[in-house]
């Protein structure tokens, strides 16, 4: 407050910037980000114990390698689920099914081909491509898609509405 001719003024707090580049953003955006950063981490890795324990339900074992690419699938399906521009299931389901089939693709080039793990090998199904993915299982990631849509939604809707309120710091340190 301060008294200018009289009259009292109230001063304003301008909320905090920080600069980036030369521009100034607002703090609430820095938080959002990180936000949104830390829940899709979260996500991830929610994802990859989830299918861990689906192979170990499925096949009674599974692989360390598998943790990656079960977090790398139910983030895409998460998206590809919950994205604004694709609004027929079925749709969403086939592109989960190719999302996830060309994951497990690359992934198995990776670790079966390449670093000789042998995770799985699908050459004794049929329609399959290099016994890394085949038909079967794809098929089948799309019909699980229908159940990682809402079990993504209600964690990140959970994750985002955890963390710092407006104004807080973000501090590793108490």
């Amino acid at each position: 407050m301060g008294m200018a001719g009289g009259k009292t003024t109230v001063r304003q707090e301008r909320p905090f910037l920080y600069e980036i580049k030369g521009q100034k953003k607002d703090r609430t955006l820095a938080l959002r980000l990180t936000r949104e950063a830390v829940c899709s981490v979260k996500l991830f890795c929610t994802g990859g114990v989830l299918y861990n324990l689906i192979e170990i339900a499925w096949r009674g074992y599974t692989n360390w390698s598998m943790f990656f690419v079960g977090g790398a699938c139910f983030h895409i399906m998460g998206r590809i689920q919950n994205s604004p521009y694709i609004k027929r299931t079925l749709s969403r389901c086939a592109l989960c099914s190719a999302a996830v089939t060309a994951v497990e693709y690359v992934s198995g080039c990776l670790v079966n081909l390449v670093l000789k793990l042998n995770v799985w090998d699908y050459s004794a199904l049929p329609l399959n491509l290099h016994g890394q993915v085949c038909a079967l299982y794809a098929v089948l990631w799309g019909g699980l898609s229908l159940i990682a849509r809402p079990v993504y939604r209600l964690l990140k809707k959970a994750m985002m509405e955890q963390g710092p309120a407006h104004g807080q710091r973000i501090s590793l340190h108490r």
